[in-house]
Protein backbone atom coordinates (compact mmCIF):
# COMPACT_ATOMS: atom_id res chain seq x y z
CA UNK A 1 0.00 0.00 0.00
CA UNK A 2 2.78 2.39 1.14
CA UNK A 3 4.83 1.58 -2.09
CA UNK A 4 1.35 2.52 -4.18
CA UNK A 5 1.47 6.01 -2.32
CA UNK A 6 4.90 6.52 -3.38
CA UNK A 7 4.43 5.94 -6.97
CA UNK A 8 1.52 7.98 -6.93
CA UNK A 9 3.56 10.54 -5.54
CA UNK A 10 6.46 10.04 -7.99
CA UNK A 11 4.12 10.54 -10.79
CA UNK A 12 3.04 14.16 -9.99
CA UNK A 13 7.18 14.99 -10.27
CA UNK A 14 7.52 13.65 -13.49
CA UNK A 15 8.26 15.66 -16.37
CA UNK A 16 5.32 15.70 -19.03
CA UNK A 17 7.50 16.19 -21.67
CA UNK A 18 10.18 13.70 -21.25
CA UNK A 19 8.04 11.72 -19.50
CA UNK A 20 11.03 11.18 -16.69
CA UNK A 21 11.94 12.32 -13.29
CA UNK A 22 11.69 16.13 -13.32
CA UNK A 23 15.05 17.81 -13.24
CA UNK A 24 15.10 21.87 -12.55
CA UNK A 25 11.59 21.75 -12.35
CA UNK A 26 10.04 24.65 -14.06
CA UNK A 27 6.13 24.92 -13.75
CA UNK A 28 3.73 26.27 -16.57
CA UNK A 29 1.48 29.43 -14.75
CA UNK A 30 -1.67 28.54 -16.77
CA UNK A 31 -1.90 24.40 -16.37
CA UNK A 32 0.31 24.02 -13.31
CA UNK A 33 1.83 21.08 -14.80
CA UNK A 34 6.08 20.16 -13.54
CA UNK A 35 8.65 19.46 -16.59
CA UNK A 36 12.30 20.01 -16.68
CA UNK A 37 13.85 22.97 -17.49
CA UNK A 38 16.15 21.83 -20.59
CA UNK A 39 12.71 20.09 -21.92
CA UNK A 40 10.16 23.57 -22.28
CA UNK A 41 13.53 25.66 -23.20
CA UNK A 42 13.74 23.44 -26.11
CA UNK A 43 10.18 23.31 -27.15
CA UNK A 44 9.67 26.78 -27.07
CA UNK A 45 12.89 27.92 -28.61
CA UNK A 46 12.57 25.06 -31.60
CA UNK A 47 8.88 24.30 -31.67
CA UNK A 48 6.23 26.77 -30.41
CA UNK A 49 5.96 29.53 -28.03
CA UNK A 50 3.36 27.75 -26.22
CA UNK A 51 2.37 25.17 -23.53
CA UNK A 52 2.88 21.45 -24.88
CA UNK A 53 -0.03 20.61 -22.52
CA UNK A 54 -3.15 23.09 -21.80
CA UNK A 55 -1.52 25.06 -26.11
CA UNK A 56 -1.39 27.98 -23.81
CA UNK A 57 0.61 31.27 -24.71
CA UNK A 58 4.22 30.70 -23.17
CA UNK A 59 7.41 32.32 -22.83
CA UNK A 60 10.44 31.54 -20.76
CA UNK A 61 9.76 34.29 -18.67
CA UNK A 62 6.76 32.83 -17.82
CA UNK A 63 7.69 29.67 -16.05
CA UNK A 64 8.21 29.51 -12.43
CA UNK A 65 11.40 28.22 -11.00
CA UNK A 66 10.32 25.61 -8.51
CA UNK A 67 13.58 24.63 -6.28
CA UNK A 68 11.60 22.68 -3.63
CA UNK A 69 10.55 19.67 -6.17
CA UNK A 70 14.18 18.58 -6.53
CA UNK A 71 14.08 18.30 -2.60
CA UNK A 72 10.67 16.40 -3.30
CA UNK A 73 12.07 14.34 -5.71
CA UNK A 74 14.95 13.64 -3.51
CA UNK A 75 13.20 12.06 -0.60
CA UNK A 76 10.25 10.19 -3.06
CA UNK A 77 14.02 8.70 -4.02
CA UNK A 78 15.14 7.63 -0.84
CA UNK A 79 11.08 5.97 0.05
CA UNK A 80 11.76 4.08 -3.28
CA UNK A 81 14.68 2.46 -2.26
CA UNK A 82 18.46 2.99 -3.88
CA UNK A 83 18.65 3.70 -7.80
CA UNK A 84 21.31 2.77 -10.01
CA UNK A 85 22.11 6.17 -11.50
CA UNK A 86 22.14 6.66 -15.19
CA UNK A 87 24.66 5.54 -17.25
CA UNK A 88 26.19 3.30 -14.45
CA UNK A 89 26.34 -0.48 -15.38
CA UNK A 90 24.96 -3.28 -13.27
CA UNK A 91 22.72 -6.06 -12.83
CA UNK A 92 22.22 -9.66 -14.66
CA UNK A 93 23.45 -9.89 -18.13
CA UNK A 94 19.44 -10.74 -18.91
CA UNK A 95 18.37 -6.81 -17.55
CA UNK A 96 20.92 -5.43 -19.19
CA UNK A 97 20.11 -6.89 -22.23
CA UNK A 98 15.88 -6.41 -21.27
CA UNK A 99 16.97 -2.32 -20.79
CA UNK A 100 18.72 -2.22 -24.44
CA UNK A 101 15.75 -3.56 -26.05
CA UNK A 102 13.43 -0.53 -24.16
CA UNK A 103 16.39 2.11 -26.05
CA UNK A 104 14.93 4.40 -29.09
CA UNK A 105 16.86 3.59 -32.26
CA UNK A 106 17.03 7.01 -33.44
CA UNK A 107 18.39 8.85 -29.86
CA UNK A 108 19.49 6.20 -28.04
CA UNK A 109 17.08 7.47 -25.15
CA UNK A 110 14.93 5.31 -22.93
CA UNK A 111 11.61 4.20 -24.59
CA UNK A 112 8.81 6.10 -22.05
CA UNK A 113 6.18 7.05 -24.16
CA UNK A 114 3.32 5.39 -26.01
CA UNK A 115 1.81 7.22 -29.18
CA UNK A 116 -1.84 5.90 -29.11
CA UNK A 117 -2.15 7.30 -32.66
CA UNK A 118 0.93 5.05 -34.12
CA UNK A 119 0.36 2.72 -31.20
CA UNK A 120 4.28 2.92 -31.26
CA UNK A 121 6.90 3.19 -28.10
CA UNK A 122 8.91 6.01 -28.79
CA UNK A 123 10.90 7.84 -26.42
CA UNK A 124 10.48 12.15 -25.32
CA UNK A 125 12.35 13.45 -28.15
CA UNK A 126 10.84 11.29 -30.73
CA UNK A 127 7.35 12.92 -29.55
CA UNK A 128 8.41 16.33 -29.07
CA UNK A 129 11.51 17.17 -31.71
CA UNK A 130 11.41 14.61 -34.27
CA UNK A 131 8.20 15.82 -36.16
CA UNK A 132 6.48 12.31 -37.10
CA UNK A 133 4.28 12.33 -34.15
CA UNK A 134 2.73 16.06 -34.07
CA UNK A 135 -0.70 16.18 -32.75
CA UNK A 136 -0.58 12.44 -32.19
CA UNK A 137 -1.71 11.57 -28.45
CA UNK A 138 -0.04 10.39 -25.93
CA UNK A 139 0.49 8.58 -22.99
CA UNK A 140 2.80 7.13 -20.16
CA UNK A 141 4.60 4.02 -21.31
CA UNK A 142 4.53 2.42 -18.21
CA UNK A 143 0.31 2.89 -17.68
CA UNK A 144 0.47 1.47 -21.13
CA UNK A 145 2.08 -1.65 -20.23
CA UNK A 146 0.67 -2.15 -17.25
CA UNK A 147 -2.43 -2.05 -19.09
CA UNK A 148 -1.81 -4.84 -21.11
CA UNK A 149 -0.29 -6.59 -18.57
CA UNK A 150 -3.35 -6.42 -16.36
CA UNK A 151 -5.30 -7.77 -19.75
CA UNK A 152 -2.81 -10.87 -20.57
CA UNK A 153 -2.97 -11.58 -17.02
CA UNK A 154 -6.88 -11.72 -16.94
CA UNK A 155 -6.90 -14.02 -20.11
CA UNK A 156 -4.21 -15.98 -18.79
CA UNK A 157 -6.19 -16.73 -15.96
CA UNK A 158 -9.03 -17.22 -18.11
CA UNK A 159 -6.94 -20.37 -20.13
CA UNK A 160 -5.98 -21.72 -16.44
CA UNK A 161 -9.56 -21.65 -15.64
CA UNK A 162 -10.68 -23.52 -18.69
CA UNK A 163 -7.56 -25.72 -18.14
CA UNK A 164 -8.55 -26.84 -14.47
CA UNK A 165 -12.41 -27.79 -16.54
CA UNK A 166 -10.82 -29.65 -19.30
CA UNK A 167 -9.07 -31.45 -16.56
CA UNK A 168 -11.71 -32.03 -14.45
CA UNK A 169 -13.45 -33.03 -17.20
CA UNK A 170 -10.91 -35.79 -18.28
CA UNK A 171 -10.80 -36.86 -14.60
CA UNK A 172 -14.64 -37.23 -15.17
CA UNK A 173 -14.20 -39.09 -18.44
CA UNK A 174 -11.80 -41.42 -16.77
CA UNK A 175 -14.08 -42.12 -13.73
CA UNK A 176 -16.86 -42.96 -15.82
CA UNK A 177 -14.21 -45.15 -18.08
CA UNK A 178 -13.37 -47.45 -14.28
CA UNK A 179 -17.13 -47.27 -13.73
CA UNK A 180 -18.34 -48.72 -17.38
CA UNK A 181 -15.07 -51.78 -16.67
CA UNK A 182 -16.38 -52.03 -13.28
CA UNK A 183 -19.90 -52.80 -14.44
CA UNK A 184 -19.02 -54.78 -17.33
CA UNK A 185 -16.61 -56.90 -14.50
CA UNK A 186 -19.75 -57.62 -12.73
CA UNK A 187 -22.20 -58.30 -15.74
CA UNK A 188 -19.05 -61.01 -16.55
CA UNK A 189 -19.13 -61.60 -12.93
CA UNK A 190 -23.25 -62.65 -13.76
CA UNK A 191 -22.67 -64.31 -16.36
CA UNK A 192 -20.53 -66.66 -14.95
CA UNK A 193 -22.70 -67.26 -12.04
CA UNK A 194 -25.31 -67.84 -14.60
CA UNK A 195 -23.45 -70.30 -16.54
CA UNK A 196 -22.15 -72.40 -13.34
CA UNK A 197 -25.88 -72.62 -12.31
CA UNK A 198 -27.06 -73.84 -15.82
CA UNK A 199 -24.08 -75.98 -15.58
CA UNK A 200 -25.09 -77.51 -12.24
CA UNK A 201 -28.98 -77.45 -13.10
CA UNK A 202 -27.59 -79.59 -16.32
CA UNK A 203 -25.53 -82.07 -14.45
CA UNK A 204 -28.84 -82.43 -12.66
CA UNK A 205 -30.63 -83.23 -15.76
CA UNK A 206 -27.59 -85.67 -16.56
CA UNK A 207 -28.22 -87.39 -13.08
CA UNK A 208 -32.18 -88.26 -13.33
CA UNK A 209 -31.64 -89.16 -17.02
CA UNK A 210 -28.35 -91.85 -15.76
CA UNK A 211 -30.64 -92.67 -12.77
CA UNK A 212 -33.50 -93.79 -15.09
CA UNK A 213 -30.93 -95.37 -17.38
CA UNK A 214 -28.91 -97.39 -14.98
CA UNK A 215 -32.48 -98.56 -13.07
CA UNK A 216 -33.19 -99.72 -16.88
CA UNK A 217 -30.06 -101.36 -16.87
CA UNK A 218 -30.53 -103.15 -13.66
CA UNK A 219 -33.41 -104.95 -14.10
CA UNK A 220 -32.08 -106.25 -17.51
CA UNK A 221 -28.74 -107.11 -15.88
CA UNK A 222 -31.07 -109.65 -13.06
CA UNK A 223 -32.98 -111.15 -16.08
CA UNK A 224 -29.88 -112.10 -18.14
CA UNK A 225 -27.68 -113.30 -15.18
CA UNK A 226 -31.04 -115.62 -13.78
CA UNK A 227 -31.21 -116.85 -17.36
CA UNK A 228 -27.92 -117.49 -17.62
CA UNK A 229 -28.10 -118.82 -13.87
CA UNK A 230 -30.96 -121.29 -15.45
CA UNK A 231 -29.37 -122.57 -18.70
CA UNK A 232 -26.24 -123.54 -16.54
CA UNK A 233 -28.32 -125.54 -14.25
CA UNK A 234 -30.40 -127.12 -17.40
CA UNK A 235 -27.09 -127.46 -18.79
CA UNK A 236 -25.40 -129.63 -15.55
CA UNK A 237 -28.81 -131.67 -15.11
CA UNK A 238 -28.48 -132.76 -18.78
CA UNK A 239 -24.98 -133.81 -18.49
CA UNK A 240 -24.74 -135.28 -15.29
CA UNK A 241 -28.58 -136.89 -14.54
CA UNK A 242 -28.88 -140.71 -15.72
CA UNK A 243 -31.78 -141.04 -18.74
CA UNK A 244 -34.43 -142.08 -15.64
CA UNK A 245 -33.65 -138.86 -13.50
CA UNK A 246 -33.35 -137.12 -16.54
CA UNK A 247 -37.13 -138.20 -17.27
CA UNK A 248 -38.44 -137.73 -13.72
CA UNK A 249 -37.47 -134.26 -13.87
CA UNK A 250 -38.46 -133.13 -17.41
CA UNK A 251 -41.69 -132.04 -15.85
CA UNK A 252 -39.77 -129.68 -13.73
CA UNK A 253 -37.68 -128.18 -15.65
CA UNK A 254 -40.44 -127.69 -18.46
CA UNK A 255 -42.40 -125.84 -15.44
CA UNK A 256 -39.89 -123.77 -14.99
CA UNK A 257 -39.19 -123.02 -18.48
CA UNK A 258 -43.16 -122.19 -18.87
CA UNK A 259 -43.20 -119.48 -15.80
CA UNK A 260 -39.92 -117.93 -17.29
CA UNK A 261 -41.93 -117.81 -20.44
CA UNK A 262 -44.74 -116.24 -18.85
CA UNK A 263 -43.54 -112.59 -18.25
CA UNK A 264 -44.09 -111.22 -21.80
CA UNK A 265 -40.62 -109.82 -23.10
CA UNK A 266 -42.26 -106.29 -23.76
CA UNK A 267 -42.11 -105.88 -20.17
CA UNK A 268 -38.24 -105.69 -20.34
CA UNK A 269 -39.03 -102.75 -23.28
CA UNK A 270 -38.42 -99.72 -21.62
CA UNK A 271 -39.16 -95.77 -22.86
CA UNK A 272 -35.62 -94.37 -24.54
CA UNK A 273 -34.42 -91.39 -22.62
CA UNK A 274 -33.98 -88.44 -24.78
CA UNK A 275 -30.53 -87.45 -25.29
CA UNK A 276 -31.17 -83.62 -25.23
CA UNK A 277 -31.19 -81.31 -22.63
CA UNK A 278 -32.94 -77.86 -21.79
CA UNK A 279 -30.92 -75.18 -23.27
CA UNK A 280 -31.28 -71.89 -20.85
CA UNK A 281 -29.12 -69.70 -23.29
CA UNK A 282 -31.48 -70.07 -26.58
CA UNK A 283 -35.05 -69.33 -25.65
CA UNK A 284 -38.37 -71.48 -26.91
CA UNK A 285 -40.24 -69.92 -30.38
CA UNK A 286 -43.22 -67.77 -29.39
CA UNK A 287 -45.53 -69.48 -31.80
CA UNK A 288 -48.97 -68.58 -33.27
CA UNK A 289 -51.03 -70.26 -36.09
CA UNK A 290 -52.87 -69.30 -38.84
CA UNK A 291 -55.47 -71.36 -40.88
CA UNK A 292 -56.03 -69.91 -44.09
CA UNK A 293 -59.82 -70.41 -45.55
CA UNK A 294 -61.43 -69.92 -48.95
CA UNK A 295 -57.62 -70.88 -50.37
CA UNK A 296 -59.42 -71.39 -54.18
CA UNK A 297 -61.30 -68.11 -53.81
CA UNK A 298 -58.10 -66.33 -52.42
CA UNK A 299 -56.21 -67.66 -55.17
CA UNK A 300 -58.07 -65.56 -57.74
CA UNK A 301 -57.13 -62.06 -56.21
CA UNK A 302 -53.09 -60.65 -56.77
CA UNK A 303 -54.09 -59.10 -52.86
CA UNK A 304 -51.83 -60.75 -50.22
CA UNK A 305 -53.77 -62.23 -46.97
CA UNK A 306 -52.48 -61.45 -43.20
CA UNK A 307 -52.54 -63.16 -40.11
CA UNK A 308 -53.35 -62.09 -36.76
CA UNK A 309 -50.43 -60.25 -34.95
CA UNK A 310 -48.41 -62.29 -33.06
CA UNK A 311 -47.05 -59.60 -29.94
CA UNK A 312 -43.92 -60.87 -28.80
CA UNK A 313 -41.21 -58.68 -25.84
CA UNK A 314 -42.67 -55.71 -27.27
CA UNK A 315 -42.69 -56.44 -31.18
CA UNK A 316 -45.44 -57.09 -33.64
CA UNK A 317 -45.09 -59.83 -36.26
CA UNK A 318 -47.62 -60.65 -39.26
CA UNK A 319 -47.45 -63.58 -41.92
CA UNK A 320 -48.43 -61.92 -45.11
CA UNK A 321 -49.62 -64.61 -47.29
CA UNK A 322 -50.07 -64.47 -51.64
CA UNK A 323 -52.17 -67.16 -51.91
CA UNK A 324 -51.10 -67.41 -55.99
CA UNK A 325 -47.83 -66.57 -55.65
CA UNK A 326 -45.79 -63.50 -56.02
CA UNK A 327 -43.72 -61.91 -58.78
CA UNK A 328 -42.16 -63.92 -61.42
CA UNK A 329 -43.45 -67.26 -59.12
CA UNK A 330 -47.35 -66.17 -59.13
CA UNK A 331 -49.52 -68.77 -60.44
CA UNK A 332 -47.21 -71.16 -59.41
CA UNK A 333 -46.16 -71.32 -55.70
CA UNK A 334 -47.40 -70.33 -52.68
CA UNK A 335 -45.39 -67.12 -51.19
CA UNK A 336 -45.16 -66.82 -47.46
CA UNK A 337 -43.60 -63.71 -45.85
CA UNK A 338 -42.87 -62.41 -42.32
CA UNK A 339 -43.60 -58.82 -41.24
CA UNK A 340 -42.29 -56.68 -38.61
CA UNK A 341 -45.00 -53.94 -38.16
CA UNK A 342 -44.12 -52.60 -34.91
CA UNK A 343 -40.79 -52.19 -32.76
CA UNK A 344 -37.17 -50.97 -32.42
CA UNK A 345 -36.11 -47.98 -34.04
CA UNK A 346 -33.12 -49.70 -35.62
CA UNK A 347 -32.54 -52.82 -37.56
CA UNK A 348 -31.93 -55.94 -35.56
CA UNK A 349 -31.55 -59.49 -36.41
CA UNK A 350 -33.75 -62.67 -35.66
CA UNK A 351 -34.31 -66.08 -35.73
CA UNK A 352 -37.96 -67.46 -37.06
CA UNK A 353 -39.25 -70.20 -38.30
CA UNK A 354 -42.37 -70.76 -40.84
CA UNK A 355 -44.15 -74.21 -40.85
CA UNK A 356 -47.07 -75.35 -43.29
CA UNK A 357 -48.88 -78.27 -41.45
CA UNK A 358 -50.37 -80.91 -43.61
CA UNK A 359 -53.60 -80.89 -42.20
CA UNK A 360 -55.05 -83.89 -44.47
CA UNK A 361 -53.10 -86.59 -43.36
CA UNK A 362 -51.80 -85.31 -39.63
CA UNK A 363 -48.44 -86.81 -40.38
CA UNK A 364 -45.97 -84.07 -39.41
CA UNK A 365 -43.30 -85.76 -41.73
CA UNK A 366 -45.26 -84.70 -44.40
CA UNK A 367 -44.68 -80.15 -42.84
CA UNK A 368 -42.81 -78.02 -44.72
CA UNK A 369 -40.55 -76.47 -42.45
CA UNK A 370 -38.38 -73.28 -43.19
CA UNK A 371 -35.96 -71.27 -40.58
CA UNK A 372 -34.03 -68.78 -41.23
CA UNK A 373 -32.38 -65.53 -39.39
CA UNK A 374 -32.88 -62.25 -41.08
CA UNK A 375 -32.56 -58.32 -40.39
CA UNK A 376 -35.65 -56.72 -39.93
CA UNK A 377 -36.77 -52.96 -40.27
CA UNK A 378 -40.30 -51.85 -39.31
CA UNK A 379 -42.29 -53.02 -42.36
CA UNK A 380 -40.19 -54.79 -43.68
CA UNK A 381 -40.60 -58.61 -44.82
CA UNK A 382 -38.69 -61.45 -45.11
Amino acid sequence: MEELQVERMAEVFRCFICMSKVRDARLCPHCSKLCCYLCIRRWILEQRKQCPHCRASLQLSDLVNCRWAEELTQQIDTLRGPVRPQGAVGGSPQTQQEEKKDMCETHHEKLTVFCWTCQLCICHQCALWAGTHGGHTFKPLTEVYAQHVAQISEEESAIRRRLMELISLVQDVERNVESVRSAKDERVREIRNAVEMMIARLDGQLKNKLITLMGQKNQLTQETEMLESVLKEVQHQMSSSTKSDMIARSSEMLQMFTAIHKKPMASFVTASVPPDFTSELVPTYDLETFTLTRFSQLQQSADPVYSKPLNVTGLSWRLKIYPDGNGVVRGQYLSVFLELTSGLNEASKYEYRIEMVHLASGDPTKNIVREFASEFDIGECW
